[in-house]
This record gives structure tokens, sequence and C-alpha cells, in this order.
């Protein structure tokens, strides 16, 4: 199972402490895409970034809860360690079955 955890880019810059937005946004950059805007002339097609990796992702979380505490009662609702999410029951294997026909 692979997880995704989002928030909105100007709530996760107020989290971040970072003083300056276009750093941040840099930053931002580099993590999900491979390169920063300055370096697009370089001609890097094996980088790798959390963007290649988005069709992979099984569970999205959008983290836009103003507590921690809140983050947590979240995921905790979620039950993200039932062992149904990694390999499902007969009836829940069945039922998405037909869905993929």
């Amino acid at each position: 199972m692979l997880l995704s955890v989002d928030a909105p880019l100007t709530l996760r810059f107020n989290r971040s402490g970072v003083k300056s937005l276009e750093n941040f946004v840099h930053d931002n950059d580099r993590v999900m895409f491979g390169v920063m805007v300055s370096d697009l002339t370089s001609d890097d097609s094996d980088l790798t970034c959390l963007a290649s990796l988005q069709g992979l992702v099984t569970v999205h979380i959008f983290n836009s809860f103003k507590t921690i505490s809140g983050l947590h009662s979240y995921l905790e609702e979620l039950n993200l360690l039932d062992p149904e999410r990694l390999r499902p029951g007969w009836d829940a294997y069945f039922m998405v079955r037909p869905c993929l026909l």
C-alpha cells in the first residue's frame, strides 16, 4: 500500500516555517517534479520524484486539518492497518471485480 498525504500549498508553506515563499516553491518543485524551474533545460529524464509515483498511490489523504490531533483522529478512522486493505476478503474482491471488466 502506498499512501499520499497532501495539503494546499499555502497551508504547507505556513506550517513549514520557511521565511520565503519563493524558496518554499522551489523546494516543492524539486521534491514533486525532480527539478527546479532554473534546471528545466537539463536533460535528466530519469529523475525520481513524487509526481512519478502518483499512479501507484492507493490511498490519498488530504491534510487540511488545523491540528495534528485532528489528522491523527482521521487516520484512526481510516483504519489503515486493517489487513483487508492489503488483501481484501472474498466479498470485497468479488464486488470490485465486476467494475474492472
